[in-house]
């Protein structure tokens, strides 16, 4: 009954968010880091 019910609704793609992928997401975390630390030294923190 279950497998009839998931055919009739429809077999949905797996979503994919962007930061899920290691690399970007490494990029933005240091970026992130480098503005607030540039941000704190020019005392706007």
């Amino acid at each position: 009954m279950l497998a009839r019910h998931q055919e009739a609704r429809g077999v949905l793609p797996p979503v994919s968010f962007l930061w899920d992928r290691a690399m970007l997401l490494g990029v933005l975390l240091v970026w992130m880091g480098a503005e607030w630390l540039g941000r704190r030294r020019a005392g706007l923190l």
